[in-house]
């Protein structure tokens, strides 16, 4: 209670910072939850004699880690996307050495400002120092590990937290809360496994284009483990948040395309370089004056190229006077992607039947001659008042095309 006086008395704004949700929220939940977990969990241990300390050491941080790890997994989900599948383990192994650490750099801090005797403090930030790299390392390994965290961002995972919120309210009218809390741990995991398995099966099988909100034309196409992003450009600030997303799915790039030659396209396609691996990286050079680089090829005005982005989908990009753009399709579904200034006019015949049109322009005469609905970033005041038009500012966009 004085810690939230502190931080929001000057602040109040601070109730809002993930930092202070993630700090109180676990500490509520272990309020809550661990003494009963370590009661219950002790209750089986009822004969052991010797060992009793070390395994009721060992117990209660465990039981301190799943009350946290638990309370605190809906405000990971909202803020960051994704859950740790070994934060309960790192949590356990890591507890005791986060504790003396606290605790040194809180005396440090204090010994600090006392004259001669914050040469004391040295020594204990040293000891924070190792015990920082000590963490950070044994963090680093279990991130490393393949599937070491769950993409959040899916149906079946806020259907599974909807689960645990009514199981934590039925369980405060249950009598015998310990055991019910292990039994609803169970339920719950294997819920969150079968949706998972099945989300699997079905991701596999489907093909999707996701718009990214970056202030343009940021566009990947994915169906399985086949991912391919098709634009990359917007405002500096926001490509991050898109390579952060992709990330979660895959580090493998299928292709790279840069249908435009602006400054922030080639910007972008340095960042998503630096941070995947790709298969064939494809950039516009409307003057013609750069070479093929290894995996890195250029394509100048007037030249045309189809590609397979996966089993179900083509990609035939063409280059015109005007710019690029590129005609996506599966059996079901076309998609016409515009960047730059491509001009509607420049588009052939045969590519002017899509279903949905993606353009970083404000769409004009696109609807009439080319497609049914619009896609843009754009925050052109025209644009508003185009019929069936979708505006991707704030929020990303998926549509499945297959």
């Amino acid at each position: 209670g004085i810690a939230a006086l502190i931080l929001t008395v000057p602040n109040p704004t601070a109730v809002a910072d993930v930092g202070m949700l993630l700090s109180f929220t676990a500490t509520l939940g272990i309020i809550l939850w661990a003494r009963k977990i370590l009661v219950y969990i002790m209750g089986k241990f009822a004969k052991l004699k010797r060992l009793k300390k070390p395994v009721e050491f060992t117990v209660n941080l465990f039981a301190v880690s799943v009350s946290a790890t638990v309370w605190t997994m809906p405000i990971s989900v909202l803020m960051f996307g994704k859950v740790s599948v070994f934060s309960i383990l790192l949590s356990v192994i890591l507890s005791p050495a986060v504790s003396v650490l606290v605790a040194c750099a809180l005396l440090a801090v204090i010994l600090y400002g006392f004259g001669i005797v914050s040469i004391i403090a040295y020594p204990l930030t040293f000891v924070c120092e190792q015990l920082s790299k000590y963490v950070i390392f044994i963090v680093g390994t279990f991130s490393d590990i393949p599937f070491s965290s769950v993409n959040a961002r899916k149906p079946y995972f806020y259907i599974w937290l909807a689960l645990i919120a009514v199981m934590v309210i039925v369980g405060y009218f249950v009598k015998n809360k310990a055991n019910y809390a292990v039994k609803s741990a169970v339920i719950s995991l294997c819920v969150l496994a079968l949706g998972f398995a099945v989300y699997s099966v079905i991701d596999v099988n489907t093909t999707v284009i996701n718009i990214y909100a970056t202030g343009g034309n940021t566009v990947t196409v994915k169906r399985g483990k086949n991912c391919s992003v098709v634009s990359c450009g917007g405002e500096a600030a926001n490509v991050y948040y898109a390579v952060s997303d992709i990330m979660e799915d895959t580090t493998l790039l299928d292709f790279l395309i840069v249908p435009s030659d602006s400054d922030g396209s080639l910007l972008y396609a340095d960042i998503f370089q630096t941070k995947f691996d790709e298969s064939d990286v494809l950039i516009y050079d409307s003057k013609g004056e750069n070479e093929d680089n290894g995996n890195v090829k250029y394509f100048t005005v007037n030249k045309s190229f189809t590609l397979n982005l996966n089993s179900e989908t083509k990609d035939e990009a063409v280059s015109t006077e005007s710019g690029v753009y590129q005609y996506i399709s599966t059996e079901s579904t076309a998609v016409l992607l515009l960047d730059g200034n491509c001009k509607a006019e420049d588009i052939l015949e045969k590519h002017r039947k899509a279903d949905y049109i993606i353009t970083d322009k404000d769409g004009d005469n696109l609807q009439d001659i080319c497609g049914k609905r619009i896609i843009t970033n754009t925050d052109d005041a025209n644009a508003k008042d185009c019929e069936d038009m979708i505006f991707v500012r704030d929020e990303n966009l998926q549509i499945v095309i297959d």
